[in-house]
C-alpha cells in the first residue's frame, strides 16, 4: 500500500513537472468523420468541436449538437477519453505532446464513425462558439 502511494505521488509530480496535467484547457479540433459502414460518406464536423479538459480527469465536448461530457483516463501516459452526448458515444485518443491530433470512433443514431482531427487555433471562426 505504501509503495502504491509513493508511486501515485511520483506520477503526479512527473505530470506537474512535464506540464501534461489537465487544467481547464479548451481546444478546437478540425475533425473528419467517416462512416464505417459506408466509407464514401465522410464529412468534416462543422462547426469544429471544442474539447475542454478539467483538473478532475473529466471534460466537456461542445458541438452544434449540444454539450457532452468526457471521462478521461491514462494508458502509459497516452491520453484517452470516453465521451457521450445526446445518445451518441465516442472513444477518443489524443496524440502528441500538445494533444494536437485526435483519433477515435463514434456511434450515433445507428451509425459508426471513424474520427480524425487536428487541433487548430481556438480563434478560428469555424470553431464552435
Amino acid at each position: 500500500m505504501r509503495t502504491m502511494m509513493i508511486l501515485t505521488v511520483l506520477f503526479a509530480t512527473l505530470l506537474l513537472l512535464t506540464g501534461t496535467t489537465f487544467a481547464r484547457n479548451c481546444y478546437c479540433y478540425k475533425t473528419l468523420a467517416t462512416n464505417l459502414d459506408n466509407p464514401a460518406d465522410s464529412e468534416t464536423i462543422h462547426p469544429y468541436p471544442i474539447l475542454c479538459f478539467n483538473d478532475d480527469n473529466t471534460g466537456d465536448i461542445f458541438t452544434s449538437f449540444g454539450m457532452g461530457h468526457m471521462s478521461l483516463f491514462f494508458d502509459s501516459l497516452l491520453k484517452q477519453a470516453l465521451g457521450y452526448e445526446d445518445g451518441c458515444v465516442g472513444y477518443f485518443k489524443f496524440h502528441g505532446s500538445e494533444l494536437d491530433v485526435l483519433t477515435g470512433i463514434g456511434y450515433c443514431d445507428g451509425d459508426r464513425w471513424m474520427l480524425w482531427g487536428h487541433r487548430i487555433d481556438r480563434n478560428d471562426p469555424n470553431c464552435f462558439d
